[in-house]
C-alpha cells in the first residue's frame, strides 16, 4: 500500500517536472525564433503590399459586374420595395407635435 502511494507520488513528481522543463525548452525555443516569426510577418507584409492593387483592380471589376447582375435582379422588385416603403411610412403615421412647456 505504502509502496503504490510513493510509486504515485514519484510518477507525478516526474510529470511535473517534466511538464516544468517542457515548459523552459518552449519559452527559449520560443525567444530563439522570435526574430524568425518576425521577419516572415515582415514579407507576408511585402507580399500584401504587392498584391494590394490587384486586389483592388479585381474587386473593382467585381463590383462593377455584379452591381450589374444585382441591377438586373433588382429592378423587378422595385414595385414591392416601394410598396413597402408606403406600408411603412402609412403605419408610422404623423409625427407627434410637442408642446414646450
Amino acid at each position: 500500500m505504502i509502496e503504490s502511494i510513493v510509486g504515485l507520488v514519484t510518477l507525478f513528481l516526474t510529470v511535473a517536472i517534466v511538464g516544468v522543463v517542457a515548459g523552459g525548452v518552449a519559452m527559449a525555443l520560443w525567444l530563439v525564433f522570435l526574430p524568425f516569426r518576425i521577419l516572415g510577418w515582415a514579407f507576408k507584409a511585402i507580399g500584401f503590399l504587392l498584391a494590394l492593387p490587384f486586389l483592388l483592380i479585381f474587386g473593382l471589376i467585381g463590383v462593377v459586374l455584379f452591381g450589374v447582375g444585382a441591377l438586373v435582379f433588382v429592378i423587378p422588385f422595385a414595385p414591392f420595395l416601394l410598396l413597402s416603403w408606403l406600408v411603412w411610412r402609412w403605419m408610422r403615421g404623423r409625427p407627434r407635435a410637442t408642446v414646450s412647456a
